[in-house]
């Protein structure tokens, strides 16, 4: 019987490595180290008998990565029987005759799986007056927040590009709303986010938000995005949550979000968005305080 362990950026490890274990202090037995990476890390665990072989998973956070990996590592093997096995409450198994069929399973659990990920997405209202004012990205916010209604007139115009292009450092979101609000596409994306990859960044502007790389986080967004264009008023808010991309893999990122709706001249809506990354932002442990 051979162990191998696929981690959340999709790196292959021999299941016995003892600098995996080191890494994170787990001094386990196999079955009992990759379980925990499984259900926990969301690692992927491939246990090997002879011209069988077992796929372990907990689908709700593996990683694109991950999942890469596998399809890669599969394809260059023949197996008599795949055994796959994905953990909920419980782990559960299904037999497959080879491996394509083994990953067509998977990624129709995966795609069910992650759609929802409750508590990965942590928001709480904030102000202008929490917002910082120091750095030029904070003061362009700030600018964009308190003259928005002359600003959102001249979407075309050099003032409002160079502020998004330069002092947001990239980091915004044109998005533009269909006349009934359900249909949102991207218009413009700028290049300041370390989440996307370049390219998922080249092929997205004119697809549905829903449509990420993180599909649950694209679903997310899209109805916070929908609240804010029912209310039309500017929103600004603490984010903590957790995506999975393939350029970062499975992780949490903290950040002060503004969005900016506006009406254009034909009469349809639509959103300007931008964030600042905060990591003093902690809503995980405002939430477990809450429990206690």
């Amino acid at each position: 019987m051979n162990l191998v362990l696929i981690d959340d950026i999709g790196t292959i490890w021999d299941g016995r490595s003892k600098a995996l274990r080191q890494a994170f202090d787990a001094p386990l037995a196999d079955d009992e180290f990759s379980s925990y990476m499984v259900k926990n890390l969301g690692f992927i665990a491939i246990t090997l008998y002879g011209n069988s072989c077992e796929i372990r998973t907990r689908p709700r956070l593996v990683s694109p990565k991950s999942l890469e990996s596998l399809c890669t590592w599969l394809d260059k093997r023949q197996f008599a029987r795949v055994v796959t096995v994905h953990f909920d409450t419980d782990w559960r198994y299904r037999m497959h005759t080879n491996g394509v069929a083994a990953l067509s399973a998977l990624h129709q659990l995966l795609s069910v799986e992650q759609q929802l990920r409750p508590g990965d997405y942590l928001m709480q209202p904030s102000s202008i007056d929490k917002l910082p004012n120091v750095t030029p990205q904070q003061q362009a916010l700030h600018s964009l927040l308190t003259n928005w209604q002359q600003l959102a007139q001249s979407v075309h115009r050099d003032g409002l590009k160079n502020i998004m292009k330069q002092a947001l450092q990239g980091r915004y979101h044109i998005v533009d709303a269909a006349t009934d609000s359900d249909t949102l596409t991207f218009r413009e994306i700028g290049h300041g986010f370390l989440s996307y990859s370049d390219e998922w960044v080249a092929q997205a502007c004119g697809t549905a938000i829903e449509e990420q790389e993180d599909r649950a986080y694209g679903q997310w967004i899209a109805s916070v995005y929908r609240d804010v264009l029912r209310v039309g008023e500017p929103r600004i808010c603490d984010v903590d949550t957790i995506m999975v991309t393939k350029r970062l893999g499975r992780a949490r990122v903290r950040y002060k979000r503004v969005v900016l709706p506006a009406r254009s001249t034909g009469g349809g809506m639509w959103l300007l968005n931008s964030s600042i990354i905060d990591h003093s932002i902690d809503l995980r442990a405002n939430l477990l305080k809450k429990c206690a």
